[in-house]
């Protein structure tokens, strides 16, 4: 018998089975299955391990964004009051 791979959730009258799960079926019953639900269950040979993509690395930030509003709040940018 071979070992098949559930590629989805199933649940039928056939059996249940978890993305994942290996059952061990006659080739006649993985047929019948995947009649049912077309993709469902595939050979366990067959299935290639996909290799786990790194996430990029993230920027840290050592500083605040600079925000053009706050930037140079200090200096006054409206017309001098005549002093």
């Amino acid at each position: 018998m071979p070992t098949y791979v559930a590629q989805w959730n199933y649940k039928s009258s056939y059996g249940q089975y978890s993305k994942g799960d290996k059952p061990d079926l006659a080739e006649d019953e993985a047929a019948q299955i995947n009649v049912d639900s077309p993709g469902v269950l595939v050979l366990a040979t067959a299935v290639k391990k996909t290799a786990v993509k790194s996430t990029p690395k993230t920027r840290e930030l050592t500083e605040p964004d600079n925000d053009r509003q706050v930037k140079n709040a200090s200096v006054s940018r409206s017309r001098p009051t005549g002093k």
